[in-house]
């Protein structure tokens, strides 16, 4: 089977009011951005917009989770906008046909940014902005994450993310190679697995953005979004 590349295009034009882009993923002091990662549910939006405007957040609408058909997840987006929320679009799948169908319905709602698995990346062929793009990369080794992010640092991407299987001391060595190794673009860290305070320590130390859930933890160990919003309030205390 032949695969195509995404290809990327670099408009220039002025940010459209709830245009939203990767750089708006970057820290901007001490305190990373939270996603919060959700099954997005239409009759779920009006609680959504109540609690984004009320914390600040950014949601991940995970899609494939949800059971919508192309229809549904169009009138969700739809009212997503016009919310005037903004968020990242995440379907994961292995079938090539299916994520462009369903990543071409992100594409035309500038307030969205979309992630797209590495291993993914040549399966599909959508016009994206490289703003708009987060590649990210989920593996089992934490010997390979350094290969992952040089890979993923030489690709047309505004923003990186990795997750990996990782014990303490290794979860320590890999935020501070990925440290010392960033180029100025917004990264996200994630250690899985069932230690939750491991994701905390490397979303607070090294993440531009971390992940949490939103009432319903979408992968082994992640932390409640109140939980991290808690250690924030306390660490606060002490600066």
């Amino acid at each position: 089977m032949q695969f195509t590349k995404i290809f990327l295009c670099f408009p220039d034009v002025d940010d459209a009011l709830n245009e939203f882009r990767c750089r708006d993923l970057k820290r901007t002091g001490r305190k990373p951005n939270i996603v919060v990662s959700l099954v997005p549910v239409l009759s779920g939006l009006d609680q959504l917009r109540t609690d984004y405007g009320k914390h600040g957040f950014i949601p991940e609408l995970r899609f494939d989770l949800s059971g919508m058909n192309r229809k549904q997840i169009e009138q969700y987006l739809g009212r997503f906008e016009e919310s005037g929320m903004k968020g990242i679009f995440t379907f994961r799948d292995e079938d090539p046909g299916k994520l462009e169908k369903f990543y071409s319905l992100a594409i035309p709602h500038e307030n969205l940014v979309m992630d797209i698995e590495l291993e993914s990346f040549n399966g599909i062929s959508i016009e994206v902005d490289r703003e708009r793009l987060i590649v990210s990369s989920h593996f089992r080794s934490p010997a390979a994450t350094m290969g992952k992010f040089s890979r993923i640092s030489q690709m047309e991407c505004g923003a990186i993310k990795i997750a990996t299987y990782s014990d303490t001391a290794e979860t320590v060595r890999i935020m501070w190679e990925i440290d010392s190794a960033r180029d100025g673009r917004p990264v996200s860290f994630t250690p899985m697995g069932r230690d939750t305070m491991a994701r905390i320590v490397s979303g607070l130390a090294v993440n531009d953005f971390m992940y949490s859930h939103y009432g319903r933890a979408l992968g082994e160990g992640q932390p409640a979004f109140m939980d991290v919003e808690r250690i924030i309030s306390i660490l606060e205390g002490y600066e």
